[in-house]
């Protein structure tokens, strides 16, 4: 998947939604034709060599709507999603509403399919994090740029600390990745090195509940889950088996280029 691909499919999900936006896109100086996409679409684009928190940040103090909506790149609004979400936020005087997200893969042949995260979810359960958010009720809270994960984790709990009333939709959002092994590798190494560079209390929690798959609730789940489904159980083992060991990996060994950089 190319990342020009995405963004076209992002934001296709957000202007077909029929509502009155402010569509701003961070982009980190990709290589591709995503500039070009973007504001073919009517897209405000910044190119700015920054971190995920530091642009969502950004995006923050260039946009003036009363509401704001985080989306990745491999991110897509389901048909209708953003004007219930905005609705049920004016309607029941809500300062964030979350999107229910469905985790999807794409391989080589373009065919898509449920992820195995959309497996584990099921299994160990996940905390919410809402993806609309009233702007008034974000006051002097930003994303910690000192964190490459576990960011989420701290805007929610100083969302919470000021008593929010966040809304919950069991439909909403869905989330693509490369189908296949070798990008949950990746991914899961850049996590463990996250973790290595923050080893706070934010990331203690994230991974703590990363494990709940193996708490009595999750074994049980996924013995269900061998019996009713053995295809998807057997599936879901290996995911979760490149996983950790991709994190413990990525926690462990030094990464090359930087001991590369150092001798230079």
């Amino acid at each position: 998947m190319s990342n020009n691909k995405c963004v076209e499919r992002t934001l296709h999900s957000v202007i077909s939604q029929g509502v009155d936006a402010e569509v701003v896109v961070v982009d980190n100086f990709s290589k591709d034709s995503t500039r070009a996409v973007c504001e073919l679409l009517g897209a405000r684009v910044y190119q700015k060599s920054t971190s995920r928190s530091d642009a969502r940040n950004f995006g923050l103090e260039v946009t003036h709507g009363d509401f704001v909506l985080f989306l990745d790149s491999d991110h897509e609004l389901e048909p209708g999603a953003l004007t219930e979400a905005l609705h049920r936020a004016t309607e029941q005087e809500l300062d964030a509403v979350f999107l229910k997200t469905t985790f999807l893969q794409i391989d080589s042949n373009s065919r898509v399919s449920n992820s195995p995260l959309e497996l584990e979810l099921r299994l160990r359960g996940g905390v919410r994090f809402p993806n609309l958010i009233r702007r008034s009720s974000m006051q002097q809270i930003r994303f910690r740029a000192d964190l490459d994960l576990g960011e989420d984790h701290v805007f929610m709990e100083s969302l919470l600390g000021r008593g929010a009333r966040i809304g919950s939709m069991d439909w909403g959002l869905r989330h693509y990745s490369k189908a296949g092994l070798a990008p949950v590798w990746e991914r899961s190494v850049q996590y463990g090195r996250a973790y290595r560079r923050n080893h706070d209390l934010p990331n203690k929690s994230k991974f703590q509940s990363e494990l709940g798959v193996w708490n009595s609730t999750g074994i049980r789940a996924y013995y269900t889950l061998l019996q009713s489904s053995p295809w998807e159980a057997f599936t879901l083992a290996w995911f979760l088996v490149v996983k950790y060991v991709g994190f413990a990996f990525g926690y462990i060994v030094p990464r090359r280029e930087a001991s590369r950089d150092v001798r230079s």
